[in-house]
């Protein structure tokens, strides 16, 4: 869904965990460069190339290093059947606080990490990120539905 992720996971029964130190976002490349796609906003054409982006502030109360599981899943008739609504292996990233340079020991204000991914079969196509911090504790869960015709 589109509507924001605090609202949708303050509804009875979401999945979703909202956190404010934390931004998880789409973007497609079209012809002007990489345009931010809002989840299931709008029919994108095969073979786009996606770059889902997760940035975390350092500068609040977030336990690094934290572990990223992102985790696709297709759905629609075009999908191979031992891949349709299967949830595939996730891929695991970390984000860790990077210093500003070389010569100083404070770290950047955010860090970003990106999982490059295209678009391929006809249908919603969601990209769930769950997010661990160094406890171990789930800080972070949302999905975005990407739908193509």
């Amino acid at each position: 869904s589109a509507l924001p992720r605090a609202f949708r996971a303050s509804l009875e029964g979401s999945s979703v965990i909202d956190n404010s130190e934390i931004s998880y976002r789409c973007f497609v490349d079209e012809s002007s460069g990489f345009v931010e796609y809002h989840s299931g906003s709008r029919y994108l054409n095969k073979h786009a190339s996606l770059k889902f982006e997760i940035k975390a502030s350092t500068k609040g109360r977030l336990a690094f290093p934290l572990k990223v599981l992102l985790t696709k899943t297709n759905h629609g008739q075009e999908t191979p059947d031992e891949e349709r609504d299967l949830e595939q292996k996730p891929i695991i990233k970390y984000i860790n606080k990077e210093r500003q340079n070389n010569y100083d020991r404070s770290v950047k204000p955010f860090t970003t990490i990106s999982l490059d991914e295209a678009t391929l079969y006809r249908g919603l196509h969601t990209m769930k990120c769950e997010i661990k911090d160094d406890n171990n504790r789930t800080i972070f869960v949302d999905w975005i539905g990407v739908m193509i015709k």
